[in-house]
């Protein structure tokens, strides 16, 4: 398993595993922000393990880490480390929100030894757990 850094011809790969996680991922505005990451005005990073998942993130100044927005595996590549090997290869440290409800996410963090640091809300009122590493 290879991770490197996504090329525009990992765009339908990359929506495809929007569409398989989009109640997990969330509603962000996909199109909007893989064109922003292509056109380099975007401080965000998208990696990819070719045919096995890929996630996004960042690096914030408001929290002083690195931000994970998303990360997904495709279904037919579960329980064999993708996940875990996408998680290890973000810088240090990390935070992340994910939704409450998000029982998949959660277990996923806190099975990185990650620590819950706290609950907050969107804007829209959805309920988040806050989970750091460094």
């Amino acid at each position: 398993m290879n991770i490197r850094k996504a090329i525009r011809s990992d765009k339908d790969y990359i929506k495809k595993l929007h569409k398989q996680h989009a109640k997990h991922i969330g509603s962000f505005n996909l199109y909007q922000v893989w064109d922003k990451y292509l056109t380099e005005k975007t401080n965000y990073v998208y990696v990819i393990i070719d045919n096995m998942g890929f996630m996004r993130y960042g690096y914030s100044k408001k929290y002083n880490s690195y931000v994970l927005h998303e990360i997904a595996v495709d279904n037919e590549c579960k329980q064999i480390g993708v996940g875990r090997m996408l998680y290890d290869y973000l810088p240090k440290p990390i935070m992340i929100k994910c939704n409450k409800d998000n029982e998949i996410g959660n277990k996923f963090y806190l099975k990185m030894n990650m620590t819950k640091a706290g609950v907050t809300k969107t804007k829209k009122g959805v309920e988040q757990n806050i989970w750091w590493a460094t």
